[in-house]
């Protein structure tokens, strides 16, 4: 079986806050060839891996954000893990993360 080649202009590792803020700014900048890639299934990063009871945000859920993508509907101060995930999947949907290739 042998390795598949997919050029891009743009590698972006990690499904993240960080790299699917990298998608966006990609999308809007008029570069639609690039790939998201995460070691992980899905989207979320840190938040999807760490579903420890009470796992929250330390900064507050407003300003935990992209200011093109605002969080206006925070449950409280500080949003638990499934909030932030439920944002994420909200925003993420349009961006597209792939799983990491194998090597």
């Amino acid at each position: 079986m042998g390795i598949q080649r997919t050029d891009h202009d743009v590698v972006v590792l990690g499904a993240g806050f960080g790299g699917l803020g990298m998608g966006a700014q990609l999308k809007r900048a008029g570069i639609e060839n690039f790939a998201i890639f995460d070691k992980g299934p899905g989207l979320g990063g840190v938040w999807r891996d760490n579903s420890y009871p009470g796992a929250a945000c330390d900064t507050e859920a407003h300003l935990y954000c992209y200011s093109f993508f605002p969080h206006r509907r925070v449950s409280r101060m500080y949003a638990d893990r499934d909030e932030l995930m439920g944002y994420i999947g909200a925003f993420g949907c349009p961006v597209r993360a792939r799983p990491a290739p194998e090597l």
